[in-house]
């Protein structure tokens, strides 16, 4: 499987919990205003954004759909070097991005603990006049 098709999938699936909680929002809304009588000017304009929104995750979801139909099928030597070197993607692979942060992350923490600790030995910062403000 080719990760524009990893992608689209992935998509699909979140715009179709993202309808199936909208629906169940819009279903308790009616029901809770018919359940205690509520008055129609109160809730009107929640009940056509969540509407609003049904449409158009029923409409994201029709589009995801209509791409993966397009979308040839993974199997063969093209379709596996495409995995693996990230050939036609649209975003790279979190997995690569994810090592290279978290390196970075950790570098930058260091320093920063190094720093904080030269800064705080000199007794210069906002750490040393704090403790002479007090007097």
């Amino acid at each position: 499987m080719n990760a524009s098709r990893e992608m689209l999938e992935e998509q699909s699936e979140r715009y179709a919990d993202k309808l199936r909680e909208t629906n169940s929002y819009i279903k308790e809304l009616k029901g809770r205003a018919a359940e205690y009588g509520t008055d129609w000017g109160h809730f009107e304009e929640d009940l056509a954004e969540a509407e609003h929104n049904a449409k158009y995750y029923e409409a994201e979801i029709a589009r995801v759909e209509g791409e993966l139909k397009d979308l040839p099928r993974a199997a063969g030597a093209q379709a596996g070097s495409d995995t693996q070197t990230g050939a036609g993607a649209l975003l790279p692979r979190t997995v690569k991005g994810g090592v290279g942060a978290l390196i970075l992350t950790s570098i930058t923490f260091v320093a920063g603990a190094l720093l904080g600790a030269r800064l705080k030995s000199r007794g210069g910062g906002p750490a040393g006049s704090e403790g002479k403000r007090g007097d």
